[in-house]
């Protein structure tokens, strides 16, 4: 498992933001090339800030929550509710591990 952050900003880039991947290689255990992304980015007026999960499963054979995304207000965000989803996200990233595993 690898761990990387990207910070992408101007210059040219129209998405900007925070990434948190993680990695995990093909092994004889897991038979797929796994990547978990957490990213932290806003809308174009900067009004509400988009906490991301991507999930990339190469190769796919069997069904996975893919992305999720959570909108918050940038003058409310509530600490509670980010908890709530990055949970959810952790616990369906968790599932699906498992389950590949014991997949037949």
């Amino acid at each position: 498992m690898s761990i990387s952050r990207i910070d992408l900003g101007p210059g040219g880039t129209e998405y900007r933001g925070t990434f948190v991947t993680f990695d995990f290689p093909h092994t004889e255990e897991r038979p797929a090339q796994i990547t978990l992304r957490f990213s932290l980015t806003h809308d174009e007026p900067i009004e509400q800030l988009i906490l991301g999960y991507n999930l990339e499963m190469v190769p796919i054979f069997l069904q996975f929550k893919a992305h999720d995304d959570l909108a918050l207000p940038v003058d409310k965000v509530d600490g509670a509710a980010v908890i709530d989803w990055f949970d959810r996200c952790v616990l369906e990233f968790t599932r699906t591990y498992l389950d590949m595993q014991f997949n037949p």
